[in-house]
């Protein structure tokens, strides 16, 4: 699997059994994005659908379940925050990308602002997912 970061010459790649991290704050473009509306017929999981699922797969109680998932999120939110890429065989790559500074116009009143460096957190799917959520929308 290719890396998120083109040129991540130091970085260790983290293998983690676990699930997405969670999002600690979030810019008003993300929050935006993440409130926009969803295609007709598309479904979210929630973590509580998540832990009930697993709970039900695992044949654990609830609570159990829910510490598991929490510190699975936890451990791989520690690793992309330590700049650590994160690879869930079979499943993807979660990836930290360094955006650069960069200018851009307040849309309100045209003034030139400038946006400082930061650091973002992308997801790579595997071969395998494309391959099965290609098939599943073939299916459809």
């Amino acid at each position: 699997m290719e890396a998120c970061n083109g040129s991540a010459p130091g970085r260790k790649d983290v293998g983690v059994a676990g699930a997405p991290f969670l999002l600690s704050r979030l810019t008003l473009r993300q929050s935006r994005r993440m409130l926009a509306p969803s295609p007709p017929g598309a479904r979210e999981m929630t973590l509580a659908e998540l832990e009930s699922v697993l709970a039900g797969r695992l044949g654990l109680g609830s609570e159990e379940t829910s510490r598991v998932v929490r510190a699975a999120l936890s451990l791989v939110a520690e690793r992309l925050a330590a700049g650590e890429d994160v690879k869930l065989q079979g499943f993807g790559r979660f990836c930290v990308r360094d955006r650069p500074a960069r200018r851009r116009k307040d849309p309100r009143d045209g003034r030139e602002l400038e946006v400082p460096a930061r650091r973002g957190a992308v997801f790579r799917p595997s071969r395998l997912l494309r391959e099965a959520l290609n098939r599943s929308s073939e299916d459809r």
